[in-house]
């Protein structure tokens, strides 16, 4: 009698410890959820390391988040001061490298970015442009990239190199043309990863 093959699998937990120690590259898109989706932010966002952060920014940590973006999920103050935490960070040093602080506030930050995007803009899921197939994960590594306000107006501009806004193009080095392709290329990868988590289901 032939006997079936061995469908052995590394069980989930073990997967993910592995994933945390060895920081493998992204799951293919399809093939992961929101660590698939963090570790693409992350790929994309801590290529200084996470310890550092651009002199022209307050952007710091893992998925460089701004003094707004903290201040947006509640971990600093108007004047940029640490707010009493789950974590007991008092600095930004001790934020920088916190894998779970980090992780954290980048998901609430995600979140909030889910609920700025416009209604016409998650209308396009489904469609395809410049080789993107959007959806959830694509528009939420756009809006990361680009804020969500930026995402809205590039979205609903038609995804041209024009749509992106001189603010976008001011932050990111001046070359519209060569931000245009980071972004476009960061979507296609995003495409796929199940954000479900993030957007509340839908």
């Amino acid at each position: 009698m032939r006997r079936p093959a061995p469908t052995h699998r590394l069980p989930a937990a073990a997967a993910i410890l592995a994933g945390a120690l060895c920081l493998p590259a992204v799951a293919p898109a399809g093939d992961g959820g929101v660590r698939g989706y963090l570790d693409l932010a992350r790929k994309h966002e801590s290529t200084l390391g996470c310890a550092l952060s651009p002199s022209t920014s307050s952007a710091i940590g893992y998925y460089q988040m701004t003094l707004a973006a903290l201040r947006d999920v509640k971990l600093k103050d108007d004047l940029g001061n640490w707010i009493e935490n789950e974590w007991g960070i008092t600095s930004d040093e001790q934020f920088q490298c916190n894998r779970h602080a980090n992780d954290e506030a980048m998901k609430r930050y995600t979140e909030i970015n889910w609920s700025i995007l416009d209604d016409q803009v998650k209308d396009r899921i489904g469609r395809s442009a410049y080789g993107v197939v959007i959806d959830a994960a694509s528009l939420l590594a756009g809006a990361h990239f680009l804020g969500a306000s930026g995402m809205n107006e590039f979205i609903l501009c038609g995804m041209h190199v024009t749509c992106i806004s001189e603010s976008a193009v001011r932050t990111n080095g001046g070359d519209r043309a060569a931000i245009h392709r980071r972004l476009i290329a960061r979507l296609k990868e995003a495409t796929g990863l199940n954000v479900s988590e993030l957007t509340d289901g839908s």
